[in-house]
């Protein structure tokens, strides 16, 4: 009796295991850390800090206004962060020190000063994104390169990294 019990007990202990391993694959093929080089999005987000990325799906790239994303330009290795601000179809323009959206002013709690440099107006193509840094007199973004293709995308921004060890939602 006790050798049977010994035996399920085993069994029992290698399919937690294994689910245990299989739940460390999953999160890890799907979530990756990245540590942020540059005052680009401050104050959303500080040089050094480390975030949390969902991985982009190659298949069915999405983000939505108001994303964080990190894009990687065909042109370069580097990988950027910045936040998304139009979608395809959607018209930007930047004048006088705001963002208008399709016309309208774009409403952005998350900046602290606003543009210095105006943009005469775009009109997003099919399957781009544009994207601006938060901190907008000090980042390199779609003023400077262009729409996005969302092939370029390589994840969303989920979560900082707080020193504690906790976490907090960025979405």
């Amino acid at each position: 009796m006790r050798k049977k019990t010994v035996k399920v007990l085993a069994v029992f202990l290698a399919l937690i295991a294994l689910t245990v391993a299989l739940i460390f694959i999953s999160i890890a093929s799907r979530y990756e850390l990245f540590t942020v080089e540059g005052d680009s999005m401050l104050p959303s987000i500080k040089d050094g800090e480390t975030v949390v990325v969902e991985k982009a799906d190659p298949n069915s790239p999405s983000c939505k206004r108001g994303d964080i994303v990190l894009i990687r330009l065909t042109s370069s290795s580097d990988v950027y962060i910045k936040r998304v601000i139009g979608l395809e179809g959607d018209r930007i323009r930047i004048k006088y020190g705001k963002v208008y959206l399709n016309g309208e002013v774009l409403q952005e709690d998350y900046i602290k000063e606003e543009t210095i440099r105006d943009m005469e107006e775009i009109v997003i193509g099919d399957g781009c994104v544009f994207v601006l840094g938060d901190n907008r007199n000090d980042s390199y973004d779609s003023r400077d390169f262009g729409a996005v293709p969302a092939e370029a995308l390589v994840g969303r921004v989920r979560w900082k990294v707080l020193p504690s060890g906790l976490r907090e939602t960025v979405l």
